[in-house]
This record gives structure tokens, C-alpha cells and sequence, in this order.
């Protein structure tokens, strides 16, 4: 082994000795700059993988999202599962939604699009969509007849959108959307507040109150499509994942 150490500096050094000092520093100068490259490149990305996982929690999943099983589509009697839910050691707080599928128009323009019933005071508790609107104001638990719409269906003039050729393209908040649900309700919203979260699947939605949800769809009191559940920083409540 020490013969073999010996054979390799004594090559490296004849090799160091015939070239010249110019490319014997460009050639250290080229590696340690592959190598800070991989060290930031690396970084950039867990740094990128991070952010999103963080805005897809934060703005669309929640921690943990439950939903019906079998062959039932809704959860029943969700006043008393949110009790139960938030009586679980390690939760913070859970919020139900309903949706339906719905067309949203304006003027000449018309987009699909789903449309969720949620209770807002308690989905400031676990989504951050609050902090993320770019005009108007968040929807209130006692309006009526208001909606709220993600930028990616609003358009609000901003052709620099991912979808805006497909988006209402010029709604801004103020103005009035005809919303024809799938059950074959058609209502008139006037336009409350509209969001930009940058993670284009939440910037789709739109967003009713639990109370104007009802108008549309009777069956939907006291029950949910989803319950949305937010959690401990590392914490894992088994007690919900064995329910």
C-alpha cells in the first residue's frame, strides 16, 4: 500500500511539474466550484420540496383529511365527530367542507369549477388562504349570496395566470357570477374576495359559507364531504388514525 501511495504523489507531482500554474488553477478553481454547485443545487431543491409540501398542507390537504368510507359519501353527524375529532390528544382543530360541482359564468365567459361550503372561522384555524387574498375581503359565517374565487378562475386581468384562457378572465371582486351547481341550482354571487396562494390546485376553487352551501343543497346540514384536521408540529394523534 505504502509503495502504491508513493507511485501516485510521485505521478502527481511530475504531472503538477509539466503543466502550468495557469491550468493547475483553473482545474482546482473548476472543482471546487462543482462542488459548491451540487452542495447549493441540493439545498435549493429539499429547500423547493419543503415550501411546496408546506403550501399544499397549508392551503389544500390540511394534516389530515377525513373522509367517508365504504359506500357512503358523506360523514353524518358531523357536529358531534368534530368533538370527538378535537377531543383527541395532539389535534389543534378540525373544520368540515361539502362541494359540488358547479359553472361559474360571467358576462360571455364561463369556467367549471368546484364549489365548497366551509365554515370560516374555523378555516382560519387550519388553512392560511386568509392571508393569501389579492382583492376584496375573506367570506364571513353569515353571508349570503357571496362567493369567493381562486385567482385561476377569476382572471382578474392578470393574463400572466397559468389558466387564464380558460379562467372568467376580467372578475374582480364586486362583481356579480351566475353559479349553476350540478344538482341543477342557479344562483347569482356577488364576487366577495379573491385569493392567490401559488399552488395552482387551491387557486381553482371557490368558496361559499356553510349557510349560503345550505340554500343550495338541503342534505348538507350536519354533514360534510370532508373534515380537515390540523395537528401538533410532530405530533401523530393515533387516536384519529384508528377511528
Amino acid at each position: 500500500m505504502t509503495g502504491v501511495i508513493k507511485v501516485a504523489g510521485l505521478l502527481a507531482y511530475s504531472s503538477i511539474r509539466r503543466s502550468s500554474i495557469g491550468v493547475t488553477v483553473l482545474t482546482i478553481l473548476i472543482l471546487a466550484l462543482l462542488a459548491t454547485n451540487l452542495m447549493f443545487v441540493r439545498g435549493l431543491l429539499d429547500g423547493l420540496v419543503w415550501s411546496a409540501n408546506e403550501k399544499l398542507i397549508d392551503t389544500y390537504t390540511s394534516d389530515i383529511t377525513v373522509e367517508p368510507g365504504g359506500k357512503t359519501t358523506v360523514l353524518r353527524d358531523v357536529d358531534r365527530l368534530l368533538m370527538e375529532i378535537e377531543a383527541i390528544d395532539g389535534v389543534v382543530a378540525a373544520t368540515p367542507r361539502n362541494r359540488l360541482g358547479a359553472e361559474i359564468k360571467f358576462e360571455e365567459e364561463r369556467t367549471a369549477s368546484t364549489v365548497y361550503g366551509i365554515r370560516p372561522d374555523r378555516e382560519k384555524e387550519i388553512f392560511t388562504i386568509h392571508q393569501w387574498l389579492v382583492e376584496g375581503s375573506y367570506l364571513d359565517p353569515r353571508d349570503r349570496e357571496q362567493i369567493m374565487l381562486g385567482i385561476q378562475l377569476a382572471g382578474a386581468d392578470r393574463p400572466d395566470i397559468e389558466l387564464f384562457s380558460r379562467s372568467l378572465q376580467k372578475v374582480h371582486a364586486g362583481d356579480e357570477v351566475i353559479v349553476t351547481f350540478a344538482n341543477g341550482v342557479e344562483k347569482k354571487y356577488r364576487v366577495k374576495g379573491i385569493f392567490q396562494t401559488q399552488f395552482i390546485q387551491t387557486d381553482i376553487q371557490a368558496f361559499v359559507s356553510e349557510l349560503e352551501f345550505r340554500s343550495v343543497s338541503a342534505l348538507a346540514r350536519n354533514q360534510a364531504t370532508f373534515v380537515h384536521v390540523k395537528v401538533r408540529n410532530g405530533v401523530m394523534p393515533t387516536g384519529l388514525l384508528h377511528r
